[in-house]
């Protein structure tokens, strides 16, 4: 059945697998990243010492911010993973 294939078409179908894993090792990270937001979170509501706060804070917002990049990669990825369905359904046609 492969062999029914064009090249470009299995270019495509490679590209749309990498594309599905790069996806879900992102999603992966952006619940890693959560959790550790989380605990900081945690941290921050249970500190009273001010610096430990402020430096708690720097943390947080650094971790905002990756969490945020991941959540935006994660949207390029997923348009990027439809234009190759649409291409494939017009390659295989």
């Amino acid at each position: 059945m492969a062999e029914n294939y064009t090249p470009k078409l299995l270019e495509i179908k490679e590209d749309i697998k990498y594309v599905e894993e790069l996806i879900v090792k992102q999603e992966e990270l952006s619940k890693e990243l959560q959790e550790k937001l989380d605990g900081i979170n945690t941290m921050i509501a249970r500190t009273r010492d001010e610096g430990h706060v402020s430096v708690l804070l720097h943390t947080q917002e650094k971790l905002h911010d990756n969490q945020k990049i991941v959540s935006l990669e994660i949207q390029i990825n997923r348009a990027k993973l439809e234009i190759k369905r649409i291409m494939e359904k017009y390659e295989s046609v």
